[in-house]
C-alpha cells in the first residue's frame, strides 16, 4: 500500500471498479500539485493538477481517468487527465443496467372456431282463425263414459290419458249436460248477495 508524504490532502477520492478499487490523495503546490492514484495491487500513477480544487477519479475505457477542477483567477475549468492504468469497467456495469426501448408489438393471435350468430329470421304466417268449441250428443256420450267410469284421483294415472284433456272433458261434460249443477250455483251466488246486501254491504263498481 502507498503511504504519501506528509501534508497530503485530507480528503480521499476512491473508484469501484471491476479488478477493484482505486484509491487518490491530493498532494498541494508545496509537494508537488499532484493527484497520486493507487492500484489495487499498490503501483501508483501521479497526475500534475495545477491549481487544484476538487477532484474525483472515473474508469473510461477500462482506463483511469481523474477529473479536477482548476481554479484560476477569474474562471473554474473541469480537465480531464486519462492514465494508464487498467481498470476495467466501474463496478455498477456488473449489476445496474438501462431499460431498453419497447420491442415490437407481437401478431394477432388467432380467431376463435366459433362463427358470428346469423340473423334472425322472417316471421312466419299468422294462424288460421279459431273455431268455437262444438259438442254433440254423441261426444257428450263418450265424456261421460270415460269421466264416470274412472275410479277417483286416477285421472292422471291411466295409460294414455293426459289430465288436462280430461279436465276439459269434465268442464264440457258440466256444461253441455249438468245444468241442474249450474242453476244450482247461480242460486247459491243470487242467496249469496242478497245476504250481503242485508248485510249492509254496498257493491263497488270499477
Amino acid at each position: 500500500m502507498a503511504t504519501w508524504n506528509k501534508g497530503a490532502w485530507n480528503s480521499l477520492r476512491g473508484l469501484v471498479t471491476t479488478t477493484g478499487v482505486f484509491s487518490s490523495a491530493y498532494l498541494p503546490g508545496n509537494l508537488g500539485e499532484q493527484v497520486i492514484v493507487v492500484a489495487p495491487n499498490g503501483a501508483e500513477t501521479a497526475v500534475h493538477t495545477p491549481k487544484l480544487g476538487d477532484w474525483f477519479l472515473a474508469a473510461e475505457d477500462a482506463k483511469v481517468t481523474v477529473y479536477y477542477l482548476r481554479l484560476d483567477d477569474n474562471a473554474k475549468t473541469l480537465v480531464r487527465v486519462p492514465t494508464a492504468l487498467a481498470c476495467g469497467g466501474w463496478a455498477g456495469e456488473l449489476v445496474t443496467g438501462g431499460t431498453g426501448p419497447v420491442g415490437p408489438s407481437g401478431p394477432a393471435g388467432p380467431k376463435g372456431d366459433k362463427g358470428d350468430t346469423g340473423a334472425v329470421g322472417p316471421s312466419g304466417a299468422p294462424g288460421a282463425p279459431g273455431k268455437d268449441a262444438q259438442v254433440d250428443d254423441t261426444t257428450v256420450d263418450k265424456i261421460a263414459a270415460r269421466v264416470w267410469t274412472l275410479p277417483p284421483g286416477q285421472y292422471a294415472n291411466i295409460s294414455g290419458v293426459d289430465l288436462g284433456t280430461m279436465a276439459q272433458e269434465f268442464i264440457a261434460y258440466l256444461l253441455t249436460q249438468r245444468q241442474d249443477l249450474w242453476q244450482g250455483s247461480i242460486q247459491r251466488i243470487d242467496e249469496a248477495v242478497l245476504n250481503l246486501s242485508a248485510a249492509g254491504y254496498q257493491p263497488k263498481a270499477g
